[in-house]
């Protein structure tokens, strides 16, 4: 048999290990789950299916994965990255779901370099946004649906430094992209398709390339860049 001081090493050990990792199911209405943690190489899991559910999760650190599934109407995630080379992966499927809540400006926002942003709505009526500071960031916003907006409370992708990418795509009718870089040699593309879309996107900088691609009818595409050696292609065409 183990002794008591071998017991105690491996329940350290194991304890360490299991300290890394949050799983959080939630199947009912009106949850809330709240996640922090603290240094490097953590990973959070969040599955919520129902109705007005709440997700809000806090990572300090390097290296740090966010995972949250959504499934139902009403529901709500506001997820927070500080550090470099972190991960966030939100999933929505229903409707009228929120990333950001109604008062708050993303629904994903990180601070630091080498981060990246995915978020992914299937449904109608959902808002999304994702803020980004610091530079070699990525974020993308998918949506499939009518009535969607990737603009969160004010903005959809806002990326402050430079290298950054933003990418925004929405399948379906009456949606809205709104894009917004600070900083050099930053990337932004929108793609929609359906019918009645509206896309903004706005680059203060120098060497920044914005490009829109339209497909159907009824689109508006409104695209400002100050700054130095920007390049803009605007598609616009019927199906």
């Amino acid at each position: 048999m183990l002794d008591t001081n071998l017991k105690s090493k491996y329940m350290d050990k194991l304890l360490s290990v299991l300290a890394l990792f949050c799983v959080t199911i939630v199947f009912a209405q009106m949850n809330d789950s709240e996640v922090d943690q603290i240094g490097n190489g953590n990973y959070d899991n969040v599955i919520q299916a129902g109705f007005m559910n709440d997700s809000d999760l806090l990572q300090f650190g390097h290296e740090n994965w966010a995972n949250i599934e959504q499934y139902g109407t009403y529901n709500q995630f506001n997820t927070t990255q500080e550090g470099d080379h972190n991960h966030a992966e939100v999933y929505q499927d229903g409707n009228r779901n929120l990333g950001g809540g109604y008062f708050l400006k993303w629904g994903i926002y990180q601070q630091g370099d080498w981060n990246t942003a995915l978020t992914t709505s299937i449904g109608d009526d959902n808002n999304s946004g994702t803020g980004q500071y610091g530079d070699e960031n990525v974020s993308e916003i998918d949506q499939l649906g009518d009535r969607n907006d990737a603009n969160g409370y004010r903005y959809g992708n806002y990326q402050v430094g430079d290298n950054n990418t933003a990418f925004i795509g929405q399948y379906g009718d009456d949606n809205f992209a709104h894009n917004e870089q600070l900083g050099d040699e930053n990337t932004v593309t929108v793609n929609q398709n359906g019918y009645q879309h509206i896309s903004w996107s706005i680059q203060f900088g120098n060497s920044n390339r914005n490009t829109v691609l339209q497909t159907g009818n009824d689109h508006y595409s409104n695209v400002y860049q100050l700054g130095y050696t920007n390049v803009d292609n605007v598609i616009q065409s019927n199906n």
